[in-house]
């Protein structure tokens, strides 16, 4: 009789072992994955050097991030709601120790192949700082191109 009713607990434990197997977690980066997509106008955009921080909004207040699922982005005419440029976007969970259970924080890619009217909207290694209430905040972290970047919702 006992052996019956260890056979009964250990198929119950193994099945609830293979579905606990099968369930994919979900990251910090597929929450914004979701979160990002659709239309964004840029609200604030600063060129921070060591000494010299400038505020840049003026070169982008003409243009919208237009986020997609497929992993495209386009840059949109604010107006005319015209495609002006095509790119492509990925994010990344970034683990300051290896191993970390939970990430550190999440990177985001925006690459366009070229800038337009002279302005880069490609970002690269940019940590998102801010992903709620409608609000997009990253900042680029590379020494050369280093930017602070808030988006609205459109």
């Amino acid at each position: 009789m006992k052996s019956i009713t260890s056979f009964k607990l250990f198929t119950r434990l193994a099945i609830m072992m293979l579905f606990l197997a099968s369930c994919e977690i979900e990251t910090q980066k597929d929450k914004y994955e979701e979160r990002v997509l659709g239309t964004w106008e840029f609200s604030e955009v600063k060129s921070l050097k060591l000494f010299d921080n400038q505020t840049i909004t003026d070169d982008y207040e003409a243009t919208l991030l237009e986020f997609l699922s497929d992993g495209s982005v386009n840059v949109l005419d604010k107006d005319a709601m015209k495609v002006l440029a095509s790119g492509t976007w990925d994010m990344d969970d970034e683990y300051e120790t290896p191993g970390e259970q939970a990430a550190t924080y999440v990177s985001l890619e925006i690459r366009f192949d070229d800038s337009l009217n002279g302005v880069d909207y490609s970002f690269d290694q940019a940590t998102i700082t801010r992903l709620k209430n409608g609000e997009f905040c990253f900042r680029e972290n590379k020494f050369s191109k280093n930017k602070r970047v808030e988006l609205k919702r459109f």
